[in-house]
This record gives structure tokens, C-alpha cells and sequence, in this order.
């Protein structure tokens, strides 16, 4: 059995997961489902606080309520300096 990092097995899926940001995440909700969804957002704060877990799912729920778009299965793979897609 492979191990799993911890922050891959427990991080929250949705918004409605989210523990602790109800006002960021009510206020990206909005934005949302009004179709407003801003260009670029700055999350900040120290460790632990759920930037990326948040910026995460603002990513995957932009990419579903996009028309004609459709969420991935897997991400992409990165491609490096070589161009090839990582291992």
C-alpha cells in the first residue's frame, strides 16, 4: 500500500467542507453564481489557514460553471523545462 500525504486525504472537496472561512466562502459563492468572478484573488494568511484548499475549489467551481467547459477527471500533468509531462 502506497502512502498518502495527510493534507491529500482529508482536504475538503467543496465549499461546503470548508471549516472556519464562512465569510470568504460565502462572499466566492456569490461571485460565482452572479458570473463575477474577478480575474486574479490574493489568498493570504499563515499556515494552515486553507488558502490553497480554498483556491482549489474556487478553480474546479469556475471551471464547472464555465458553458462549454468541462472539469477534468485528473489534472494535467505539469510539463517541466524540457517540456515533458512530469512523472
Amino acid at each position: 500500500m502506497s502512502y498518502m500525504a495527510l493534507y491529500r486525504k482529508f482536504r475538503p472537496q467543496g465549499f461546503q467542507d470548508v471549516k472556519g472561512q464562512e465569510a470568504l466562502v460565502r462572499t466566492l459563492k456569490n461571485q460565482i453564481q452572479a458570473d463575477r468572478i474577478g480575474h486574479a484573488y490574493l489568498f493570504c494568511g499563515t499556515r494552515g489557514t486553507g488558502k490553497t484548499t480554498v483556491a482549489k475549489i474556487l478553480r474546479r467551481q469556475s471551471i464547472v460553471n464555465t458553458p462549454g467547459k468541462a472539469v477534468p477527471a485528473e489534472p494535467a500533468p505539469c510539463a517541466g523545462r524540457s517540456g515533458k509531462a512530469a512523472p
